[in-house]
């Protein structure tokens, strides 16, 4: 949110954690961490936490303890706490969170800023929100779709929610998360295309009919509008080819530093402030921000731990008959795509995806795919 509000986020965190373990120790919570995906990620903070001794920073060792305890919650003590009614309250934790956070800027203050800011320090992180938001409104569009009786109020509004996200996506200018949404949009098709083949014939015409209209509707609502089309040429389009054509490209100069930090990463990185003492700011890529910072080491069993995540997600995608099984494989599917273009350790979609993907990994233990 906006920089006079953002302390309080150091705060809040270990506070919730503080409560949440203080709750646990009254009661009997059974843990699965005999897992491939689980074995990865702490191999990753073990590295992380030696790239930080090598680099005697009080800063990356407290940043990876902060990271260690939030799987720790999030993935194997959350879902063994709520089984699989954590998809249900992860999105209504994240709609009744982040969605006013939306909406009443707007209803006070109106589009004020062009690219649209709202309540959020930048425009990025406006758009960053409204792609993490779409993600949950398509997995409600394809989980009542496939559901035995389809809700038809509840499925329209949904729609019209799916809409008004992309447009706060296209107001925020953001090229990051409008991608992200294309790249949502495309593996809800495809996944949805799947898992109706497995059903068979009658039911993939039946219910690709709604499917069908819901694309249509959010194709209206996003470029029938004169208005909307024209921010849509201006923010996204005129904006990529202003970029490509400046002195700086598409990249914004980024590309520079990345490829400096490749070079310059070695085995344990190059320690916490590496980026803002070198290049005069942060990373604006999650995986690029662990290279630079912690090394080669830890950014190989960072994306092999997103690797095996992706592949139990879609698993579970496909074969669960949880509710909202689109979720967890849509929240990591954002947190990748903004990752490539901004910085998202400890963001909304992080902490969703991490939440939704411990139901996928009780899943995997309870029943098989």
């Amino acid at each position: 949110m906006i920089d006079n509000w953002r302390a309080f986020q150091n705060i809040l965190a270990p506070l919730s954690l503080l409560l949440f373990f203080c709750y646990l120790l009254d009661n009997n919570i059974k843990v699965y961490v005999k897992n491939t995906s689980t074995l990865l990620f702490y191999l990753f903070i073990l590295w992380a936490l030696s790239s930080a001794l090598y680099n005697s920073s009080i800063s990356m060792m407290f940043q990876i303890l902060q990271l260690a305890v939030v799987y720790l919650a999030l993935v194997l003590i959350f879902p063994s706490l709520y089984k699989r009614e954590s998809n249900f309250l992860v999105i209504n934790a994240i709609f009744l969170s982040h969605f006013p956070l939306v909406v009443i800027p707007l209803l006070v203050d109106g589009i004020n800023s062009m690219p649209y800011t709202g309540i959020f320090y930048n425009p990025n992180s406006f758009g960053t929100v409204s792609a993490t938001l779409l993600a949950v409104f398509l997995s409600i569009i394809i989980d009542n779709i496939t559901s035995k009786r389809l809700k038809k109020i509840y499925f329209f509004i949904v729609i019209i929610l799916s809409a008004l996200s992309f447009v706060g996506i296209i107001y925020s200018a953001s090229r990051t998360s409008f991608l992200t949404a294309l790249l949502l949009v495309f593996i809800t098709i495809f996944l949805y295309l799947v898992k109706l083949y497995n059903k068979g014939i009658i039911k993939l015409f039946k219910q690709s009919i709604y499917f069908l209209v819901s694309i249509m509707i959010i194709s209206i609502v996003l470029f029938v509008p004169g208005t909307i089309r024209d921010v849509f040429v201006n923010n996204i389009l005129d904006k990529n080819q202003r970029r490509s054509e400046g002195e700086s490209g598409v990249f914004s100069n980024r590309d520079d530093m990345w490829i400096t930090a490749i070079q310059e990463a070695g085995i344990f990185g190059n320690g916490y402030d590496y980026f803002y003492l070198n290049f005069g700011r942060g990373a604006h890529n999650t995986f690029i921000a662990i290279l630079g910072v912690y090394g080669w080491v830890s950014i190989i069993l960072f994306l092999l731990f997103l690797c095996t995540a992706f592949i139990f997600s879609f698993k579970y995608a496909i074969y669960s008959n949880d509710k909202f099984t689109f979720l967890p494989i849509l929240l990591l599917t954002t947190f990748f795509a903004l990752s490539l273009g901004e910085g998202m350790l400890m963001k909304l979609s992080m902490l969703g995806s991490f939440a939704t993907y411990g139901v996928v990994v009780n899943y995997k233990y309870n029943s098989r795919y």
